[in-house]
């Protein structure tokens, strides 16, 4: 209507008014940002930015900066570099320069985020102003085709009334024919219907369908490229199979990362038991103390098993849950640690004492560093003679050391950590890890010299294992739970 095409003019005048002012303001902020970019190609520093100069904040700390460099430049000429006071001072120094650059570095990245903010506004008001035109001529069509369809309506109703005028004056004055046709049988309904024959189509799609599914599961099970039993695993990658981690179905049980904390006696516990037995008897003389766990890609139970195998392992003694995965880490979240600090600030010196990093579960048998402060440098961080001190430093403090560690063929972060400890674990998903995929990822870590001392099929399915022998089948906690739970007496 007339009224609508008012108000959609209108609001294209108010848009074009907001665009100008929009374009100004993206030319204020356009100077700011390219002169932000000239010192970022130049020689020059960002102290010479008007924001930078104005603001309070960094007008503070460049006076508590100076006051810290007179300080030094006075207890230099007194005392030496080792000296407690002079030692104090150059760390107030240092805390004065790094909260200078970080206050810098958020004037700057504020006339970034303003710059980027105008050149949406445009951008938005362009769009807006794009699709008030089209709104306002869609409307002039409309009004068109309204316009049209009425002259139409109004010329059918004259032929329809006019139409209805002669049928009348027809029907007084004609005459009644009568018809000739006559009933010489009248219809009866049947009681059952000829077609379709339901009995019939049902029993054929009985057995059309078992023969389909018959087919389709051998083509699956024929074409099947992946791990189905520990059996298949120890055929295929020519490993020992240490044991297998049951997939947890239901959503109101524990997550399956914090099964063998929450229930020592379940059958997922016992799977966990069983692969820790496999990792102590490998080696009856030396078992390893250092165990790395990894996989071929991420998201195929690695971490599941590293946690689950560290609670295990704490009831044998001393264990840390260690996570090496700097780059996709997990265990914080998995086991709500707050504590944002981890392996990554210890090595690179932000913490100094590993206690302030620890997090203490299972009566304080189990120690957990998580990851930390995501590094930008994992592969620098992990190769780093920090790192080795810090392990073998931990190495005298634990019993055993459990591995969390990034997958092998994504990066070569693993192959580091391989050669730093005593064994390592392969975990490969059931059904969906490519039996290639693999290989190819255990082959990597033997060129290097790894220790592979088996593999773990993680999220399998008993029940379905079962299809290639009822010794798959676990069942459930063989025995009778005690009231309490008494831990093994180690010494």
């Amino acid at each position: 209507s007339g009224q609508q095409r008012a108000i959609a003019n209108t609001q294209l005048q108010s848009l074009n008014t907001n665009l100008v002012e929009a374009q100004t303001q993206l030319s204020i902020k356009s100077e700011e940002y390219s002169l932000v970019q000239e010192i970022n190609n130049g020689s020059r520093d960002f102290s010479s930015l008007a924001q930078v100069m104005q603001n309070t904040a960094i007008n503070t700390i460049v006076q508590n900066e100076s006051s810290a460099q007179n300080i030094v430049d006075e207890l230099s000429d007194r005392y030496g570099e080792k000296h407690p006071k002079m030692i104090s001072a150059r760390t107030e120094l240092r805390s004065a320069t790094r909260n200078l650059r970080q206050e810098v570095s958020k004037v700057v990245q504020q006339i970034e985020s303003q710059y980027r903010l105008a050149q949406t506004q445009v951008d938005n008001i362009n769009k807006l102003i794009d699709k008030t035109k089209s709104d306002v001529q869609n409307l002039q069509d409309e009004n068109f085709a309204l316009i049209s369809l009425e002259r139409e309506v109004e010329n059918n109703r004259g032929i329809y009334e006019s139409f209805q005028s002669r049928l009348l004056e027809a029907n007084v004055r004609g005459e009644i024919t009568a018809s000739n046709v006559y009933i010489i049988d009248k219809a009866i309904v049947p009681k059952v219907p000829i077609s379709p024959n339901v009995k019939k189509i049902i029993a054929v799609s009985t057995i059309a369908g078992a023969f389909l599914g018959g087919l389709i599961a051998f083509a699956r099970e024929f074409s099947n490229n992946t791990f189905s039993t520990p059996d298949l695993v120890e055929e295929k990658l020519k490993l020992p199979a240490l044991g297998l981690t049951p997939r947890v179905k239901s959503k109101k049980a524990v997550a399956p990362e914090k099964q063998y904390l929450d229930d020592t006696l379940s059958p997922f516990s016992e799977s966990i038991n069983t692969i820790r037995t496999g990792l102590l008897f490998s080696n009856i003389d030396h078992p390893p103390k250092t165990l790395l766990i990894t996989s071929a890609f991420g998201s195929e139970g690695k971490s599941t098993v590293a946690i689950n195998l560290a609670a295990a392992f704490s009831q044998l003694g001393k264990t840390l849950l260690l996570e090496v995965d700097l780059r996709k880490p997990s265990i914080a979240k998995n086991l709500q640690i707050k504590n944002k600090l981890g392996l990554t600030d210890l090595i690179g010196g932000t913490v100094m004492s590993a206690s302030d990093v620890v997090f203490k579960l299972n009566d304080e048998q189990l120690s957990v560093i998580s990851c930390g402060t995501i590094a930008r440098n994992p592969l620098e961080l992990l190769s780093s003679k920090k790192f080795e001190r810090l392990l073998d430093s931990l190495k005298s403090h634990f019993d055993y050391i459990i591995m969390d560690g990034p997958p092998t063929l994504p990066v070569s972060d693993a192959c580091i950590l391989a050669n730093k400890v005593d064994g390592v674990i392969f975990a490969v998903k059931a059904e969906e890890t490519r039996i290639k995929v693999a290989k190819e990822g255990i082959s990597r870590l033997h060129k290097l010299n790894a220790n592979v001392i088996g593999v773990v099929l993680t999220s399998a399915e008993p029940h379905k294992m079962s299809y290639y022998g009822d010794h798959y089948y676990s069942g459930e906690y063989y025995g009778i739970r005690p009231e309490t739970t008494i831990k093994p007496d180690i010494t």
